[in-house]
């Protein structure tokens, strides 16, 4: 699954500001991350940080 973010902070507590598009598994393992560009279709907007974790999990504020 495809989610967009405003941010994502990294294992390394680096902060990645966007908006990012992240690509996670149905566990929220990450897979990608890259910059959002324009519009994508299939990509919810989940607005906020992503914070991802020493084991690549993601995790966000609801």
């Amino acid at each position: 699954m495809k989610r967009a973010f405003h941010d994502i902070l990294l294992p390394d507590g680096t902060l990645q500001q966007g908006p990012v598009v992240v690509e996670m598994d149905e566990a929220c393992c990450l897979l990608s991350w890259y910059p959002l560009q324009q519009e994508e279709a299939f990509v919810e907007w989940v607005g906020g940080t992503c914070h991802v974790d020493k084991h690549h999990m993601c995790s966000w504020p609801s």
